[in-house]
């Protein structure tokens, strides 16, 4: 009997890497998994010809595969990592060479967990990362969101040894799901480096907490770390499939900072007279050992307050920082390669 419905038990998320046959290799299924989106666009070119109205021939090139997935920052490997496994470095220029295969099985809406051989598998291959964000929110958990890209999706009742084994006990990490708590302020060694500009921010890019012990002396409310590589086709006579999808350096980061404003307000001047800003360093550290490095060049691109109208409300202030090529994410306990992480500073 067919299933009347999918839900969020009965479908899951895994990837393989590009030559590994058979059962995906240990960690490979996304754990933690909030949402998957799948959506495919079929890109036509009308053709016509003089002495007539009707369409000559509708060409079908090749299409675009998009899938993204959200996941819950929770000590486990994030999708980045195992999307990108083998990579040669942490670098976005030696991981973004990188293809997977992604795999997204269905289980009879019978089903409690996603356990044994699923009854349907859709494959998507030869799909390379295509843009990367990380919230860190002041009310819900961390998370992570990866839209990957390609053009070859199949569905299959052929799952090539593809299987779940959650068997309804599955659990995050030993550090849990990361909520506000577990970003790291203050000023141990492993802990955030913010923008020097930010009003509350020490001179060393700490958020130290005030001399009443009481909080922190930056009042922070989201961190959320971007980047869009916007890859592009490479193609070739004799094929109707791009055989490469390439990433056109240099690509823009982005960290949005929204805080709570204090009587220092945002504490920005900005003078047609004079330059403004300084290179700011950036680095975001969670309690599962996780870094995400925006390198020592960003520079704020706009600060916007607003709110604490008569209506009610505090005054928010969000500051945006841009960067260029720069955007390492490390955990060396959960990435399948191990690579350590690149802040170098005290």
């Amino acid at each position: 009997m067919s299933s009347n419905r999918v839900f969020y038990a009965v479908q899951g998320i895994g990837f393989k890497e590009i030559g590994v046959e058979g059962v995906v290799p240990t960690g490979r299924e996304i754990h933690g998994a909030q949402s998957v989106a799948l959506n495919t666009t079929f890109n036509l070119e009308q053709l016509f010809e003089l002495g007539q109205i009707e369409i000559y021939e509708n060409y079908e090139n090749k299409p675009d595969i998009e899938l993204t997935v959200e996941k819950l920052m929770d000590d486990t490997p994030l999708v980045y990592h195992v999307t990108t496994a083998g990579s040669s470095g942490p670098s976005i220029t030696a991981r973004t060479t990188k293809q997977t295969i992604g795999v997204l099985p269905i289980y009879p809406d019978s089903y409690e967990s996603c356990s044994g051989i699923p009854s349907t598998i859709v494959t998507c291959s030869g799909l390379y990362v295509s843009a990367l964000n990380y919230t860190l929110p002041v009310d819900g958990s961390l998370t992570e969101s990866v839209t990957l890209i390609g053009s070859d999706k199949v569905w299959s009742a052929s799952t090539d040894g593809f299987q779940y084994d959650f068997n309804n006990d599955d659990a995050p990490g030993t550090a849990g799901v990361q909520r506000r708590e577990d970003v790291i302020m203050g000023a141990a060694p492993f802990s955030c480096r913010l923008p020097t500009e930010l009003p509350g921010i020490s001179s060393s890019g700490t958020n130290e907490v005030n001399s009443g012990g009481t909080a922190f002396e930056a009042h922070v409310q989201t961190i959320t770390c971007s980047i869009d590589l916007g890859r592009e086709d490479l193609f070739e006579l004799g094929r109707k499939n791009e055989y490469y999808k390439f990433v056109n350096f240099p690509v823009e980061t982005t960290c949005t900072i929204d805080m709570t404003a204090t009587d220092e307000g945002d504490s920005v001047d900005a003078r047609s007279d004079q330059d403004n800003l300084t290179d700011q360093t950036i680095r975001i550290c969670t309690t599962d050992n996780t870094e995400i490095y925006l390198g020592t060049k960003n520079k704020l691109s706009s600060v916007s307050y607003s709110g604490g109208d008569a209506t009610g409300g505090n005054v928010t202030v969000s500051f945006t920082y841009t960067g260029q090529n720069t955007f390492y994410v490390t955990n060396p306990d959960n990435d399948p390669d191990g690579f350590a992480h690149q802040y170098s500073g005290i």
